[in-house]
């Protein structure tokens, strides 16, 4: 393998899991249903801030009102490459076990030229609740060059636990891996395209902000602090005052990447603006350059 391929598949590889980021884009058509099940026991941990039990739930969260239609691309960047493109969209309004809930998706693209070393299309869809923002079920499809990997990730609060299924399928080879995840004792858990939703409701608590996210292997817990309000320039918006939030080990959680998190949310709609990772000299980040249908696009 050339030193090319090498950088070119770490990168898709970067974008792909943490994007979804691959592993929740969906697009207008939600992907297949995966088998159900639940297999050996998984604890509910990893890198950066695992999620334990909890006396105060995280994430305290008022309803949440999302225009259906609603659409949101973002410009994927590796340093100055521009190696692709996140879209996430506001499908329909449905009821979802009991619950009025939004279903939601989001694809991932890799750029023409990083498609000429691994070409990447993953899609994802997630249901989020309007009364408690949190996930209510998450299936994924993700074709990252040679590999095609299926996710599915239900989730039951009443017994704390997430079950998921990796499906995936890599030069004719088949494997499949269920999981059991313990959650927290008390509040909501997100998962790669809800969080981006309920982060608009998400009381900033003392300059904090915080959630948990859900992936079909470790349950985390994001731990975000204020680092206060700057103007960003967006492309048809004109410049934005957003609001800053820093977390020294949250980017392997939310996209998939070690290093110093860094989101930029909206002043009045609290809609992500800017989102990168940093990690030595390198960052990877994802740019809002379109939108469609948002409270952005309404005259203020």
């Amino acid at each position: 393998m050339t030193g090319r391929e090498n950088y070119s598949g770490g990168l898709l590889r970067r974008l792909a899991a943490g994007l979804l980021a691959a592993s929740c884009l969906g697009a207008a058509a939600a992907p297949g249903a995966l088998a159900a099940g639940a297999g050996g026991a998984g604890g509910a941990g990893g890198a950066g801030e695992p999620a334990g039990d909890a006396s105060t739930p995280a994430g305290a969260a008022r309803a949440i009102e999302l225009p259906v239609g609603e659409t949101l691309v973002y410009s994927v960047k590796y340093g100055r490459l521009s190696a692709g493109q996140a879209t996430l969209s506001v499908e329909e309004k449905v009821e979802r076990e009991g619950a009025e809930a939004y279903r939601t998706s989001m694809t991932v693209r890799s750029s023409r030229f990083v498609s000429l070393f691994k070409c990447i299309d993953d899609r994802a869809s997630s249901f989020v609740a309007k009364q408690l923002p949190r996930t209510l079920g998450y299936e994924a499809v993700k074709s990252e060059g040679r590999r095609l990997t299926r996710e599915k990730i239900g989730l039951d609060y009443e017994a704390r636990k997430a079950r998921t299924v990796k499906d995936r399928t890599y030069k004719g080879e088949r494997t499949v891996r269920e999981r059991e995840l313990d959650l927290p004792a008390a509040g909501a858990v997100q998962d790669a395209v809800t969080w981006f939703y309920a982060i608009r409701s998400i009381e900033i608590e003392d300059g904090r902000l915080e959630f948990v996210v859900v992936s079909t292997s470790h349950v985390r817990h994001v731990k975000l602090k204020r680092a206060g309000t700057e103007r960003l320039k967006i492309r048809r918006h004109g410049r934005l005052n957003a609001i800053k939030l820093t977390a020294p080990d949250g980017g392997e959680a939310l996209l998939g990447k070690e290093g110093e998190l860094s989101i930029w949310l909206e002043e009045r709609t609290r809609i992500p603006l800017k989102i990168s990772v940093r990690s030595g000299r390198t960052t990877v980040g994802l740019y809002l350059a379109r939108t469609s249908g948002s409270p952005l696009d309404k005259k203020r």
